[in-house]
């Protein structure tokens, strides 16, 4: 059976928390400050998705919701304020755009903790502490040695290979077989990936930067996209002719219009993609 999905998808440390929440104003930097030092050490580039706050760690991914017309944004804390009565949070040009909030100048927001920063998440393995109830509690744990489930929970013994093609044997049993899926992942196996990652609606338009059927492939674009501070990613899950396709899609926008002037921008950063309504896509 098929499972057809779309998941936001952040490039972010891998730690879980409760989501913090605040409301108050939101204000931008004036383009007077681009490349000016952040409280970080950071660049301001009025391109990325980053804010100031006064107290989250720098680092801490925040979701900004425009109150007065629900648009949302991701943004990476790397400065300190505002200092103005009754703001919360002072963003980039790039995510006050995202808000449309540039022609307001302020705009009443709520605030969501997503991730918090990498040495700051909470208590126990999630945080790399071992629970007292653990077997080997105190000690650090070898994860090679730690069993492997599928996606059903059943589960899978590394050292007992798998009988057919999947094992790299061919049908008869003898000749080895060249595994194309295997092949991939000995080549970019094993790396650490930093992800956050919600099930999300399919409403609005994106900008498709690409379909894969190699989910490593799919990591190694959004990790370039990452690179580039594009975090408001979504990842489409599907199957086609019986093989895994991913869909790495930039937004969502709420119009069409908005998705094109996306795809400009990205079209800038040498990434080429198409507006698609993600609607459209199979659930």
């Amino acid at each position: 059976m098929s499972v057809r999905f779309i998941c936001w998808l952040v490039l972010v440390s891998a730690s879980l928390s409760v989501a913090a929440q605040e409301t108050g104003g939101a204000s931008y930097y004036n383009d007077k400050f681009q490349n000016g030092m952040t409280a970080s050490g950071e660049k301001y580039n009025r391109s990325a998705f980053t804010g100031a706050h006064k107290t989250h760690p720098f680092g801490t991914r925040v979701r900004v919701t425009n109150l007065a017309n629900g648009r949302s944004v991701v943004v990476r804390i790397n400065d300190r304020g505002p200092y103005t009565k009754g703001r919360v949070i002072d963003l980039s040009f790039a995510a006050a755009e995202q808000l449309d909030m540039l022609r307001a100048g302020v705009a009443q927001v709520r605030l969501e903790v997503v991730q918090e920063a990498p040495g700051t998440s909470g208590e126990g393995v999630l945080s790399g502490e071992p629970q007292a109830s653990d077997p080997g509690a105190g000690s650090w744990v070898d994860i090679s040695k730690l069993p492997v489930r599928d996606e059903n929970g059943v589960l899978i013994s590394p050292s007992e290979p798998q009988a057919g093609p999947a094992a790299g044997v061919g049908p008869s049993g003898g000749t080895p077989i060249s595994d194309p899926l295997l092949a991939d992942a000995r080549t970019r196996t094993p790396a650490m990936y930093q992800m956050w990652a919600v099930r999300g609606q399919a409403d609005g338009y994106g900008v498709q930067i690409g379909a894969f059927g190699s989910y490593y492939r799919m990591l190694d674009v959004l990790n370039e996209l990452g690179q580039q501070e594009v975090i408001n990613t979504l990842v489409h899950s599907d199957i086609k002719n019986d093989k895994p396709v991913f869909r790495i899609i930039v937004g969502p926008f709420p119009t069409r219009p908005e998705a094109e002037a996306a795809r400009k921008k990205l079209q800038a950063l040498k990434m080429n993609g198409i507006v698609v309504e993600l609607a459209s896509l199979p659930q």
